[in-house]
């Protein structure tokens, strides 16, 4: 039951069988749910925050089997306009 939440959080859902073994073998490890939940929730706000493409959001399977929720998806102020210029290059690109 708890994997079924987590999943419905998830972005995108490939792999999901794969993803549920790393996801079993995590909580095994002693990974708690709160921590992996914390982790999709502050990727997802990562996806919006950078408009992130789905072609480039890690499958359900990979983002589970490479432990995720320990990546770090804060933006410094340094980083901020960085980010704006970049995401300001990639829509002018997209014009048509």
């Amino acid at each position: 039951e708890e994997f079924k939440t987590l999943w419905e959080l998830y972005p995108r859902k490939i792999g999901k069988p794969k993803a549920l073994k790393a996801y079993q073998k995590a909580r095994k490890a002693g990974t708690s749910y709160e921590t992996i939940e914390t982790g999709i929730k502050a990727y997802n706000e990562q996806i919006k925050r950078l408009k992130t493409d789905k072609q480039y959001i890690k499958h359900g399977s990979t983002w589970f089997n490479q432990c995720s929720w320990n990546d770090d998806y804060t933006i410094s102020n340094t980083n901020k306009t960085a980010v704006k210029a970049a995401v300001f290059v990639i829509l002018l690109i997209r014009r048509p």
